[in-house]
């Protein structure tokens, strides 16, 4: 415990590319995900965010090799490690205990990172379920 700092996860996922992304509808499916995750969101920062009706879709074109996507960028869930946590560390207190009382002080899962970037046009839906499929 004390000899932690800061624990970080992180993932990439590939970067929308911006000369061939065109925004389409939110489907119903992709609509449940990103409400669920968005109010996860809302509770853990106390920000709010508002849904599009529109997200980027990875289309392809010749900057990109047709693939929709050009470079990648980081996903993050950051554990900064404070006094409470140190000494629920020193306890061996259960792993969730730890999680969840991180979530209380502020700190966003790898997929609600993910969404933001989604909301902010750098990546696609589909690239933060497909890299974060383990952390649900």
């Amino acid at each position: 415990g004390p000899a932690l700092d800061l624990v970080i996860a992180q993932r990439l996922v590939r970067r929308i590319c911006p000369d061939c992304a065109k925004k389409v509808a939110v489907s119903p499916e992709h609509k449940a995900i990103l409400e669920k995750e968005i109010a996860d969101i809302s509770k853990v920062t106390g920000e709010k965010h508002e849904l599009p009706s529109e997200l980027f879709q990875a289309v392809g074109c010749d900057n990109c090799s047709h693939t929709g996507y050009h470079g990648q960028i980081g996903l993050y869930e950051v554990l900064d490690i404070n006094k409470e946590i140190q000494r629920m560390i020193m306890q061996e207190k259960p792993p969730v205990d730890i999680y969840e009382y991180a979530r209380q002080q502020g700190m966003l899962s790898l997929r609600e990172d993910g969404v933001l970037k989604i909301l902010a046009g750098k990546t696609t839906i589909e690239e933060v379920l497909r890299v974060t499929a383990d952390s649900d």
